[in-house]
């Protein structure tokens, strides 16, 4: 294999592994719940288990959720609760919390202006 060619082919994985790490996505997992149909996903900013009772929860069909489409504000850390439903929409008690720290890595930054000119 040529010199070229080797370059070309980490230049190539190099990107592949860039792209990957910018748009990494968080997802929230857990483990499959014995008879459960469907679960309930709470996040709040206190990790108190009284802070989780009057929210609206997320519906997810699976054991994972990408929680990149939440809206979470910058430098702030947000608690998640699970609850796992059975088809009769009977829930049971909410999981124990995992935390996550939201820093700037979510936020999509707008793109740079461009076709600047100045005119007299």
């Amino acid at each position: 294999m040529s010199t070229l060619l080797k370059r070309f082919i980490i230049f190539i994985f190099s990107i592949l592994i860039f792209t990957k790490f910018l748009h990494a996505q968080p997802i929230l997992e857990w483990d499959v719940s014995e008879n459960a149909a469907y679960y309930q996903v709470y996040y709040s900013e206190h990790e108190e288990v009284s802070s989780f009772n009057n929210l609206t929860p997320i519906r997810a069909d699976t054991n994972s959720l990408d929680i990149a489409t939440i809206d979470f504000e910058c430098n702030k850390t947000y608690y998640f609760r699970i609850k796992a439903c059975n088809a009769c929409e009977q829930c049971s008690e909410p999981s124990d919390s995992v935390l996550h720290n939201v820093i700037n890595a979510v936020v999509v930054l707008p793109s740079i202006p461009s076709g600047l000119t100045l005119t007299f």
